[in-house]
């Protein structure tokens, strides 16, 4: 799985907003869910397919809910050959 970052550039509203577990719990949480979404659409987009399996096995993981609530989300396959497709194999070899 490839690492993304996004990094937030904001001034001390921002800062005190992420404090506020409403706002990570609400807000926040609705905005990581909906990219995560549409990089798992992307990604089961962009996958090669013979089977369909590759692309049907890129999940959404929002975590545990409570540790990081809102913030961290993970978009990826965990078969043993993603890797090698996303990185330069070519399908079916």
């Amino acid at each position: 799985m490839t690492d993304a970052r996004l990094e937030l550039l904001g001034g001390p509203e921002l800062r005190r907003a992420m404090r506020d577990p409403e706002f990570v719990r609400g807000p926040a949480t609705r905005f990581v869910r909906s990219v995560a979404f549409e990089i798992q659409g992307l990604a089961q987009r962009n996958a090669p397919s013979n089977t369909g399996r590759l692309r049907n096995s890129i999940p959404v993981d929002m975590g545990t809910p409570g540790i990081i609530a809102g913030g961290r989300a993970s978009v990826g396959s965990n078969l043993v050959y993603a890797k090698p497709v996303e990185f330069g194999r070519r399908p079916g070899k």
